[in-house]
C-alpha cells in the first residue's frame, strides 16, 4: 500500500485526508516510480479550491506535484 494526501470534492484545506491506496501496477509502456520526497507548491491548494477543474481528473484528486522519486522498476525497449 502507498499513503497519498488527497481530497474527494473541492474546498478548503479541511477536505484534504491522508489515507492508503493500493500501488499501482506498471501496464506496457509504464515504469513504477517509489516516491522519496515530496511538496506541495500553490498550484495544489488552487487545484483543491477548484480553480483548474477544467484541467482536472475525476476524484480523488491526489496533491503534491513535485517529487523526488527513484525508479523501482526498469524496462528494455523492444524497438
Amino acid at each position: 500500500m502507498q499513503k497519498a494526501w488527497f481530497y474527494n470534492e473541492y474546498g478548503s484545506i479541511d477536505v484534504l485526508q491522508f489515507g492508503e491506496f493500493p500501488v499501482p501496477k506498471p501496464g506496457p509502456g509504464e515504469i513504477l516510480l517509489k516516491i522519496r520526497a515530496a511538496a506541495l507548491n500553490p498550484v495544489d491548494y488552487k487545484k483543491r479550491e477548484g480553480l483548474f477543474r477544467s484541467a482536472d481528473c475525476d476524484f480523488p484528486v491526489f496533491t503534491v506535484l513535485c517529487y523526488f522519486f527513484l525508479t523501482e522498476a526498469t524496462f528494455r525497449s523492444m524497438g
